[in-house]
């Protein structure tokens, strides 16, 4: 089908169902069962055979249908990453971990941080006080979803990614972007809460195409939205309240689609 015929027919399906459905999704990003967690070690795992119990796995076999699973843990991470996971294509789920301190160290210690991972799910955690919450790169089939960030002293997450998902997190009081996609291809962010993000524009695209951006809300920030190079990018339905900068930054970017 042709592109634009394709486009065509996205934005005639979402025209028709904001005249149907004007409400924003809930997003209540952040722990499920916080009364779960227990103390555990920072967790590094450099190939799919780390996925074991002495590497914090709870359960899974690494398939599509049973994924790896990372679970109920307190992470302090002021002596490095809290979860490190590189060179694994085995499917993963990190939930219901609080993941904290991680900016003690030379300004250099993450959250959760990805390097050449492909089928990883991080899903109701809660992170607080890190240099970069989730840091992702060179990584595919990722999804990052209702997770409550804070504090963050750099991005809260950045991805380097492709045909990955981040959505419905909450993000607040970033020392730079909330979220900022660089080289990524074929992403999703949607229905993002973002606020107090004062110091940097809170959602930050460079020279990253096809990436859909889609009902996100950002408040009380020093802006919304900026697309640095890249084509075929879709901003569609973003709310942009209360900022000081400006909302929707376009520079050196071409066939994209703004609708709000």
């Amino acid at each position: 089908m042709d592109l634009k015929v394709s486009k065509a027919i996205l934005l005639l399906f979402l025209m028709t169902a904001s005249v149907f459905c004007n409400v924003r999704w809930a997003v209540q990003g952040d722990l499920t069962d916080p009364a779960a967690l227990a103390t555990h070690d920072p967790i590094y795992i450099s190939a799919n055979g780390d996925f074991d119990v002495n590497h914090g796995v709870v359960a899974g076999n690494g398939t599509w249908s049973n994924p790896y699973l990372i679970e109920n843990y307190s992470i302090n991470a002021n002596s490095s990453a809290g979860i490190y996971i590189t060179g694994t294509t085995a499917d993963f789920i990190i939930r219901n971990c609080e993941i904290f301190n991680g900016t003690e160290l030379d300004n250099s210690e993450y959250g959760i941080y990805l390097d050449q991972v492909t089928n990883g799910t991080i899903v109701n955690n809660r992170f607080e006080d890190n240099y970069i919450d989730v840091y992702a790169v060179g990584s595919k089939f990722i999804t990052v979803a209702d997770n409550y960030m804070t504090g963050s002293s750099d991005d809260s997450i950045y991805a380097s990614i492709k045909n990955s998902t981040i959505g419905t997190n909450q993000i607040t009081d970033s020392s730079n972007h909330a979220i900022e996609c660089s080289s990524c291809t074929n992403v999703t962010l949607t229905f993002n809460t973002i606020k107090d993000v004062t110091e940097a524009m809170p959602l930050l695209l460079t020279y990253s195409d096809t990436i859909d951006v889609t009902n996100n809300a950002i408040s009380n920030s020093a802006g919304g939205i900026e697309v640095y190079e890249g084509s075929g990018n879709d901003l569609i339905f973003n709310s942009i309240t209360d900022a000081t900068g400006i909302g929707i930054y376009l520079y050196r970017t071409n066939n994209n689609i703004v609708i709000y």
